[in-house]
């Protein structure tokens, strides 16, 4: 193979190493940060991309991007099952006792004052 091609190929791989990457910062962020102003997520995986930044092995390189991009999978996948969960389950996230209110109303009652 030419140095030509070779170069070719680590820039295309570089490239979609750093889209990756992005995209999973992306998701962290959405996810992670927001809730609990807890940027922890997010370092770790800043210190995980740039602990393997020079790695050369080939191997591990394929290996370091599978384990990436089934991340990016899973976290998309976790993200969407939530925001559906809250879409198809109106009584999704709520306390116990909002649950027992909802559906005491649902039915036309009312919960006891002793009971709230």
């Amino acid at each position: 193979m030419t140095a030509t091609l070779k170069a070719v190929r680590s820039d295309t791989s570089r490239k979609m190493i750093l889209s990756i990457y992005r995209q999973l910062l992306r998701e962290v962020q959405k996810q992670f940060t927001p809730y609990n102003k807890n940027p922890y997520w997010k370092l770790e995986l800043i210190k995980e991309f740039r602990q393997n930044r020079d790695a050369s092995n080939k191997e591990l390189l394929e290996k370091l991007d599978q384990d990436a991009t089934d991340l990016l999978s899973f976290l998309r996948s976790n993200r969407r099952y939530g925001e559906l969960l809250t879409q198809l389950d109106p009584m999704h996230g709520l306390t116990e006792q909002q649950r027992v209110e909802k559906t005491a109303n649902r039915v036309g009652l009312k919960v006891p004052a002793g009971n709230t």
